[in-house]
């Protein structure tokens, strides 16, 4: 495929908006007439010239919003709703929580929590239902292990929000 030159582009968006000198549109039509990549270059701007002047015109923000923007642009960004005090007292709660899970998992409390759950013993008529309903093994210490993971993950999320992050932004707006 063969590259246009930019000045042939620029010739051809003078020539869609009409401003092209006589001389020069009919040197330019005389070189469309020869060269069809060039007439599809044309095709595609012309295109794309259509549709932007169909388009509504932009419109410009109020001089309100433009001031509002400019006086607030060296202005920090506004703080996360949990402050960093509170952040530590609820990963406090969570650490503890996790410890006390971790204790008692490695106490062997949830370890006879083994059972199986049959859906056919359940109070509902099931009248619609003639084959038996399939029975789930449940395993309280797995269980509990996926509690502590899904928690120790929750923890390590506010970590960084609370504590980290705020750290990190504060170090970087440090200047040298």
């Amino acid at each position: 495929m063969e590259r246009i030159k930019q000045k042939l582009d620029e010739q051809l968006l003078q020539y869609l908006d009409g401003i092209l000198t006589q001389n020069e549109r009919i040197e330019l039509e005389e070189l469309l007439a020869r060269n069809t990549h060039l007439t599809n270059r044309l095709a595609e701007l012309r295109s794309i010239h259509n549709a932007l002047s169909t388009t509504s015109r932009l419109e410009q923000p109020s001089k309100v919003f433009t001031d509002k923007v400019m006086t607030n642009l060296d202005q920090l960004p506004a703080r996360s709703a949990l402050s960093p005090k509170n952040g530590l007292l609820l990963l406090f709660g969570i650490l503890v929580a996790v410890g006390v899970m971790a204790l008692l998992l490695s106490l062997g409390v949830f370890d006879n929590m083994n059972d199986t759950l049959s859906f056919d013993n359940f109070p509902i008529e099931n009248k619609f239902i003639k084959n038996p309903l399939p029975t789930i093994q449940f395993n309280g210490k797995w269980m509990v292990n996926g509690i502590l993971i899904l928690t120790m993950g929750l923890a390590f999320v506010l970590l960084d929000r609370t504590i980290l992050k705020p750290y990190f932004e504060r170090r970087s707006r440090i200047q040298f």
